[in-house]
């Protein structure tokens, strides 16, 4: 299998020109970098702009092989969502700037991590951390089915890792906290 990254909700971040950039960028490295329209499905849990890896690129980055092209992505994207001041609409009433959706999958489960737009070099890497974490809880995991992890910052800028259900729990708390 080939490493390959998608990028959901491309057609907001980049024009074709960058998309082509990227694609040349992507090959150099033996990965294919697919850009998906408007018109693909999706099911992220908090975005719609996301960016897939596949289980070889997620092997590849916890070796540390394709941590830095991951990063010029990630940083590009959040570039490009500040510079365009591309939003979401979480109700009537609340409006805020979209976010970056990190979708890993694997044979255990999917890992799923929010990246926020102000990014910085420390919290990307933290982040890249707790991905590897993620994976080896999935790895190590006995039970049958899929299980899916999520990697959330909290208040205080720390990375957890959190079960469907703890996610469930802390999103609604967050809610509750914001009104």
């Amino acid at each position: 299998m080939e490493k390959s990254v998608g990028v959901r909700g491309a057609y907001l971040l980049f024009s074709r020109e960058e998309e082509i950039e990227l694609q040349e960028r992507y090959s150099k490295e033996d990965i294919e970098i697919l850009f998906f329209g408007e018109d693909s499905l999706q099911a992220s849990f908090d975005s719609f702009i996301e960016i897939i890896l596949n289980e070889e690129m997620l092997r590849a980055i916890i070796a540390g092989l394709t941590v830095e092209i991951l990063k010029e992505l990630i940083f590009k994207a959040a570039s490009s969502i500040k510079n365009k001041k591309i939003i979401k609409f979480e109700s009537a009433d609340k409006i805020s700037p979209a976010t970056i959706t990190i979708k890993a999958s694997t044979k255990k489960g999917t890992i799923y991590q929010n990246i926020q737009n102000d990014i910085s070099d420390k919290n990307f890497y933290e982040s890249i951390n707790k991905i590897k974490e993620a994976k080896i809880l999935l790895d190590s995991n006995k039970k049958d089915g899929i299980n899916d992890l999520f990697i959330v910052e909290n208040s205080v800028g720390n990375f957890e890792i959190m079960t469907l259900k703890e996610y469930i729990e802390y999103r609604k708390k967050s809610e509750e906290n914001d009104q």
